[in-house]
């Protein structure tokens, strides 16, 4: 279930974002997001982590998962057109 105060962040402060939970499924996207991949919040809220994005260890661990955050890693965001 989305947490309504990281929606409120993203809605206001115009950054794309999106929130996973436990099985790394996407419960919840910012519409800086959508604007920035093309998908609308249907089409990717459900749907893995990984068909969003990537980033150099997302396939070996996750490191939001195992160390509770990410940091300094290179992110692949896939847009709607097949565009990275």
């Amino acid at each position: 279930m989305p947490h309504p105060e990281s929606i409120l962040l993203g809605e206001l402060a115009h950054v794309g974002f999106f929130q996973v939970d436990a099985e790394r499924t996407v419960t919840a996207v910012s519409p800086e997001l959508t604007r920035i991949t093309g998908f609308s919040e249907e089409e990717v809220v459900g749907k893995p982590c990984l068909s969003l994005l990537r980033c150099p260890t997302c396939l070996r661990s996750c490191g939001v998962f195992e160390h509770g955050r990410i940091q300094d890693a290179h992110l692949t965001i896939f847009r709607k057109d097949g565009t990275e």
